[in-house]
């Protein structure tokens, strides 16, 4: 026995397994799946619209790229699809809807409708826990695309879910498509064979969807246009008295297409109906779409040829009233300093987000989503002290533009904003400096619409949250509770609704129970998605202020739960966060029993964390309660304008 063995078998066993696991943990780290210097870098990551910086490494698959398990951008990206993923620190797992997850040497997850591998399991690098990017997809119901090189982008973007077809026997038959969250369509027509074009905008095609034929109009061509930005095109024929129309929805979720024909177009078979037209799977490197359409009448062996003009969305006639010309898109159409103040020229009414840069070179940046720059690039000059200069930049470009506004601080200056109109931003510069905590972040529309004083107002019921037996949340320190914020936020709501031309219900104005002193919560709750249904209310707004056991939590949230909920939730969300000046959690979808059991688009906010200090003695002061109050009220106008055209002041 040589000393080495001798030394070897002396090892206590408990100490030789302890050995082993510390081997293997180096061995995941370091595994097969990593590039061989496992190369780690900055990358740019886009989603609906929006873009974070993320640190990856890089792995011996070029498509698939590691993250780590808690960076705070991958909850950003969930909160921008509207799904619901957290890290779970017992476990060392990301997980997501529907409790699926990602946990150290998992091969397999569950993506698209089926069960597949992971090229890349999540592994330890550099002492923290990393997930590949192409297991995100599993977990939020989406498709990540990581573009080839060292700094290749990545796009995460939502499905189209489902398409169908229902044919109602009577000359005419609708087009739903349905995706994983609200994206906006592009429709328009195309010449040569005539026929009608829907581009879902940022949405990607499942490799799981199948396709079959109408009796009628034949197979509905659907292919991935364009990946990473994604455009998923559908195609339907619209020649020989063939006619195409988009229907309105208010479900997001949903775009419906009415097709119809004519009586001599009608097929010979006596049992026509079609529940659901599926799609064939493409190949994601394909731009066209590659089922081919055939007419009713051919038979399977006499494919009909392609057209022979590209299908190009430039190429539209000048006839089509639903398509969407460059002048109707929201564009900035000039800037420029009038009397000390920027002005901001639009065509139309447009949302923003600002938020304060106090890293580095002290900035005030602008975004304006959707927005369209035609001069791509300026800078202006500045004689106001503490700014530097003023850039207008086309930060991302179509399908999913971004216009950014910079302002280069010398000291963290004051910024306001002021709409003198609907297309009209002035960005005001008082002179005063703020603190890095004051408000650093918020949103904001042009929009000023109100509904129109008349007996055909819209109704909106109010819920004051809590009340009565119930106090809700308390901050013993500032001496307040929760029903009492509550109920001051909702009749200042109520006076400035009114003012507006609202008819607005309440289901209290005083410090009372809805139900009765002592009921269950089923009960109370039931009471005021009553109120709301009986009275045929066209809105429904609970209002609260959140708690926490943990004292530093903060922030604002709009929960939803219905499609409908999340419109509302949208629009209110630009008014809500900039009142509040607190920081944004988000649009959350949450089953609250109001929500779920209100006939009405409805949602509820949580205002500010009453158990936070700060926050707590915000709540406490009557004037940041109407300023809350001021913000929900210019949100619902940006509701109105959009969704109530007829009863909204331009």
């Amino acid at each position: 026995m040589t000393y080495l063995e001798n030394t070897r078998s002396m090892v206590n066993p408990a100490v030789r397994l302890g050995y082993l696991f510390f081997a293997l943990a180096i061995f995941i780290s370091a595994g097969p799946s990593l590039a061989r210097d496992g190369e780690s870098s900055s990358r740019r990551i886009h989603c609906m619209g929006q873009s974070w910086r993320v640190n990856v490494f890089t792995t011996s698959d070029p498509e698939v790229v590691l993250i780590r398990g808690d960076d705070r951008v991958l909850f950003e990206i969930a909160r921008a699809l509207g799904k619901n993923l957290h890290w779970s620190v017992s476990d060392t797992s990301l997980v997501g809807e529907g409790g699926r997850r990602l946990t150290l040497g998992q091969t397999e997850h569950f993506a698209e409708g089926e069960d597949r591998d992971l090229p890349v399991a999540p592994q330890l690098v550099a002492g923290a826990v990393h997930v590949p990017s192409d297991g995100l997809g599993g977990l939020l119901d989406c498709r990540v695309t990581v573009k080839s090189g060292r700094n290749g982008a990545i796009y995460v973007e939502p499905l189209l879910q489902s398409i169908s077809l229902v044919d109602e026997n009577d000359g005419t038959a609708n087009l739903q498509l349905k995706t994983s969250v609200p994206v906006r369509k592009k429709v328009f027509t195309l010449k040569n064979p005539k026929r009608t074009v829907i581009d879902l905008v940022g949405v990607a095609l499942p490799k799981s969807i199948d396709g079959a034929e109408h009796p009628v109009l034949g197979e509905i061509r659907v292919g991935q246009f364009q990946l990473a930005p994604s455009i998923t095109r559908v195609v339907l024929p619209s020649h020989g008295g063939i006619s195409v129309n988009t229907e309105r929805s208010l479900d997001l979720f949903e775009h419906k297409v009415a097709v119809r024909w004519p009586s001599s177009m009608q097929p010979g078979q006596k049992n026509t109906r079609v529940e659901t037209v599926v799609i064939a799977p493409v190949p994601e490197n394909s731009r066209q779409p590659v089922i081919k359409l055939s007419p009713s009448g051919s038979s399977a062996s006499e494919p009909t040829p392609p057209p022979s003009t590209q299908e190009n969305p430039d190429e539209r006639t000048e006839t089509q009233p639903v398509s969407q010309s460059k002048q109707d898109k929201p564009t900035l159409e000039n800037v420029a300093w009038v009397k000390g103040r920027l002005k901001l020229s639009f065509n139309q009414p447009v949302s923003y987000e600002w938020a304060r840069v106090n890293t580095g070179t002290k900035r005030f940046v602008v975004d304006f989503p959707g927005v369209i720059f035609p001069q791509r690039k300026v800078a202006l000059d500045s004689s106001i002290p503490g700014l530097r200069s003023v850039r207008i930049v086309q930060n991302m470009p179509e399908p999913q533009p971004v216009v950014r506004l910079v302002c280069d601080l010398d000291s963290p200056l004051a910024v306001e904003t002021e709409g003198a109109n609907e297309k009209i931003l002035y960005l005001d510069f008082p002179g005063r400096t703020v603190s890095s905590s004051e408000m650093p972040r918020g949103m904001g529309h042009t929009s000023k619409a109100a509904v129109q004083a008349s007996p055909t107002g819209r109704t909106i019921c109010i819920d004051a949250g809590h009340g009565g037996s119930d106090p809700g949340a308390l901050n013993r320190t500032v001496g307040i509770n929760e029903s009492r914020v509550t109920l001051d936020i909702a009749l200042e709501l109520s006076r400035i609704l009114k003012s507006q031309g609202w008819n607005v219900i309440m289901t209290r104005t005083t410090d009372r129970d809805v139900s009765w002193a002592g009921s269950s919560a089923k009960q109370e709750l039931g009471a005021r998605a009553n109120v709301a249904n009986n009275i045929g209310a066209d809105l429904f707004v609970s209002i609260h202020a959140n708690a926490s056991v943990n004292p530093e939590i903060n922030g604002t949230s709009i929960h939803w739960y219905k499609s409908s909920d999340y419109r509302l939730a949208k629009h209110l969300e630009g008014g809500v966060m900039s009142s509040t000046g607190r920081k944004n959690r988000g649009l959350v979808k949450n089953r609250f029993y109001v929500l779920a059991h209100t006939q009405m688009p409805a949602v509820l906010i949580e205002t500010a964390f009453l158990t936070n200090r700060t926050e707590g003695q915000l709540l406490a002061d009557p004037n940041y309660r109407k300023r809350i109050a001021k913000g929900i009220a210019a949100g619902l106008g940006v509701y109105a304008s959009a969704t109530f055209p007829s009863t909204a002041k331009k």
